[in-house]
């Protein structure tokens, strides 16, 4: 359940950002394009996939439990953005901003990101990485 919820508010956040209003999310699957960010929500509105995001300000997002395996996040601003366990399984971060950012139990392995970007995160308690 805490997964659905949070998907719905990263949803909801970044059509925010973007000015985009949420018609037609609450039937079947639609695929939504909102400038840069391409998402599909499944018909229960419980997962979010995003293909890319490249170059986007995230600033202060709430990516908590976001599904943004093999994401193109290159060159995004992810400064105090909330990543607490989401999955970043072979995202490309290269170039990302991830100061302050918060990565709590989230999943980076085979993700292009850097030992540099992560010391500039504020936590990272339980980050699932390469052994």
């Amino acid at each position: 359940m805490r997964a659905s919820l949070a998907s719905r508010e990263v949803l909801l956040d970044l059509l925010k950002r973007t000015g985009t209003t949420p018609e037609g999310l609450g039937g079947a699957s639609h695929s939504l394009s909102i400038g840069r960010v391409a998402k599909q929500a499944s018909s229960r509105g419980s997962v979010l996939f995003f293909r890319a995001v490249k170059g986007a300000d995230l600033t202060r997002a709430n990516l908590s439990y976001a599904n943004l395996q093999g994401v193109d996040l290159s060159g995004a601003t992810l400064t105090k953005a909330a990543l607490i366990g989401a999955n970043l399984q072979g995202a490309d971060l290269s170039g990302a901003t991830l100061s302050g950012a918060i990565l709590d139990e989230a999943d980076v392995r085979a993700a292009k990101v850097t030992e540099e970007q992560l010391q500039t995160v504020v936590s990272e308690k339980n980050v699932k990485r390469e052994p």
